[in-house]
């Protein structure tokens, strides 16, 4: 166990914090929909955008070296390979634009700036800064949702008419992702708990508001997953290793086959669980099944390099009609790595969450930590129902996803070390 090594480490730096924090709030914040900011429109959440990261990618040149040994890990060097492999299937004459290589960049200015943070500040520290930034956003959400519900709720068309609902998603663009936080960064306590990290009592408090959050984003999919991660990380914790299959595989079954013969068997249940009390909604999931079809029949059009990435948006606005409402991401991770990247890009990213999911089982079953391990399974899972990491421009799910891919070739950096002393 790594617990009281890692803080020594690693000290606790406001000064890491303050610039931590600056860079989860310019790479999460939403201001689209803000009548009051540039009329809704996008440019200044670019720029701001934009700047942070270019500012940080600056600074963390300094660090180059390390950056270029650890790019060299497994982990790290498929993920990056897919990162090069979008930006050349991008360059396609007949699907090109500006706003692919915007995505691209944020992206890999934020592979490249939390690569570089989690080395210097060490994992632990970096899940921690994650989990108070979190409930500082939290707390700034929820003065939205109570006071501007237009903007910190969730609103929809209905029949032509807009609504509002009761579904938090604050300053995040949207409840899921307001979701995806929360459960990420209670289960990062959760995690740091275990580990006998140094604890501020307030955090125990914080950690309320943030479920809280959860509870009002009514993710289903996000309080779930928090539910599956922290009791896989308990079982691996007291080794119960039988128990932890049991656990995953039930997880799979209900994240995979929530189809509409289940439902049809368990009619009640898919009542309670959907929001509507609309079985359909639970057999279509939530009109991803339409959508699904759709973008495999583009999918088909362009099978071995895809479309480019960050194109969905321009490509399907002609399927408006047969969709029956206007999309710009998959709402599947695997769907919209295919759309974006054919076979290839799909062969690339699999081979990519493979790696990084066989180290982090190596490094729970050594019981350095079962962090990683329970976040990839969390976000493979996920990534069935929703399209993160990799939807558009890069997101908090990203930068999680990041958090984790650097631990572990830090980790697997240490072990040749050790193998070859």
């Amino acid at each position: 166990m790594d617990n009281q090594q890692t803080v020594d480490k690693y000290p606790l730096s406001w000064v890491h914090f303050i610039l931590f924090l600056l860079l989860f709030f310019t790479n999460q914040m939403d201001f689209r929909g803000w009548e009051f900011i540039g009329g809704g429109k996008i440019d200044t959440q670019v720029l701001i955008r934009l700047g942070v990261l270019s500012l940080f990618t600056v600074f963390a040149l300094f660090y180059y070296k390390t950056f270029i040994s650890l790019s060299r890990q497994l982990p790290a060097f498929t993920h990056l390979a897919l990162l090069i492999y979008l930006a050349i299937v991008s360059m396609n004459p007949e699907t090109v634009n500006l706003y692919s290589y915007y995505a691209l960049i944020t992206h890999l200015a934020m592979y490249y700036v939390i690569v570089i943070m989690v080395s210097q500040m060490g994992l632990n520290n970096v899940v921690y800064y994650y989990f108070w930034g979190t409930f500082i956003f939290c707390l700034i959400s929820l003065v939205y949702y109570y006071a501007f519900p237009e903007i910190g709720r969730y609103i929809y068309w209905n029949d032509g008419e807009i609504l509002v609902s009761p579904r938090m998603k604050g300053i995040g663009g949207h409840p899921n992702t307001m979701g995806f936080m929360a459960a990420t960064a209670v289960f990062g306590l959760f995690h740091l708990y275990f580990k006998g990290y140094r604890i501020a009592k307030f955090s125990y408090v914080a950690a309320v508001v943030i479920l809280f959050c959860l509870i009002l984003s009514n993710s289903r999919t996000n309080i779930g997953g928090l539910a599956m991660m922290m009791a896989v990380y308990t079982c691996f914790y007291y080794r119960m290793l039988t128990l932890t299959a049991v656990i995953i595989g039930i997880s799979g079954f209900l994240y995979i086959f929530t189809s509409e013969f289940i439902s049809e068997i368990f009619v009640g249940f898919m009542q309670t669980i959907s929001r509507s009390g609309n079985v359909e909604e639970i057999t279509s999931l939530t009109g991803r099944s339409t959508i699904w079809e759709q973008i495999i029949i583009m999918i088909e059009k362009r099978p071995i390099f895809g479309w480019g990435h960050a194109v969905m948006n321009s490509v399907l606005i002609s399927h408006k009609e047969e969709i029956g409402f206007e999309v710009a991401q998959a709402h599947n991770l695997y769907l919209q790595i295919a759309f974006a990247g054919g076979i290839v890009g799909l062969f690339i990213f699999i081979s990519s969450l493979i790696a990084a999911l066989y180290v982090s089982l190596l490094k729970t079953l050594e019981r350095v930590s079962a962090y990683e391990f329970c976040i990839l399974l969390f976000i493979i899972l996920n990534g069935i129902t929703e399209t993160i990491i990799l939807a558009s421009v890069c997101n908090n799910s990203y930068l999680v996803f990041v958090i984790c891919i650097a631990s572990l070739s830090i980790y697997c950096e240490s072990t040749q070390r050790k193998v070859s002393a």
